[in-house]
């Protein structure tokens, strides 16, 4: 699965099961909140140090253009530039 993808659809994991969970009390949520951003930050902080980011597309909506693309903003490649250069 896309490390992209995965970092962004994290923290929405975890407010689905902070609800699906909330009867277990505060504590429990809290704890469920701080291992997904710990989780998020790891990830994110993954992706920024090794600029390890594939492209990722999906077509949202088959019937029409509309269509989900993700990137990193850092990917030189994607705008045709050498690493060292500012694109």
């Amino acid at each position: 699965m896309n490390l992209l993808l995965v970092t962004i659809l994290l923290p929405l994991a975890g407010a689905v099961l902070i609800s699906l969970l909330y009867r277990q009390g505060q504590v429990t949520a809290r704890w469920i909140a701080l291992v997904c951003s710990g989780v998020t930050l790891i990830l994110t902080a993954w992706l920024v140090a090794t600029d390890h980011v594939t492209p990722f597309e999906h077509a949202w909506l088959p019937s029409s253009s509309i269509d989900i693309r993700l990137a990193s903003a850092s990917m030189a490649w994607a705008c045709g530039c050498s690493r060292s250069a500012r694109c």
